[in-house]
């Protein structure tokens, strides 16, 4: 997976498996180190996003993880998504973020 990343270094979905790939051996710093730069290269890859909340979550950095979680429904409605609501009511697909941002709000 490292190939992929020396081969295609802005390519924000390589980033991503390779995170996937790092957070799978428990290489949580490694993890989040290629999540960012997913993130960095396309704001608009949720599911990057997504991994990168969770695993700031996971690592203790709650605070950090919710802003990913929070920006996720800004995203959806700058792509049209029609199940966002104009509070940003819709959060992302991941079914453990309503808990955390109620608990960190």
């Amino acid at each position: 997976m490292a190939a992929a990343t020396s081969l295609r270094p802005k390519h924000a979905e390589s980033w991503n498996q390779f995170g996937l790939a790092r957070q799978h051996t428990g290489d949580a710093a490694g993890s989040v180190e290629a999540y960012r730069r997913a993130v960095a290269l396309d704001p608009t890859n949720l599911d990057a996003r997504n991994n990168l909340g969770v695993m700031l979550v996971n690592t203790g950095r709650a605070d950090e993880g919710v802003a990913q979680f929070r920006a996720q429904p800004v995203v959806e409605r700058q792509r049209g998504d029609p199940a966002v609501g104009e509070d940003n009511s819709h959060c992302c697909h991941c079914c453990d973020c309503r808990s955390m941002l109620s608990v960190t709000a």
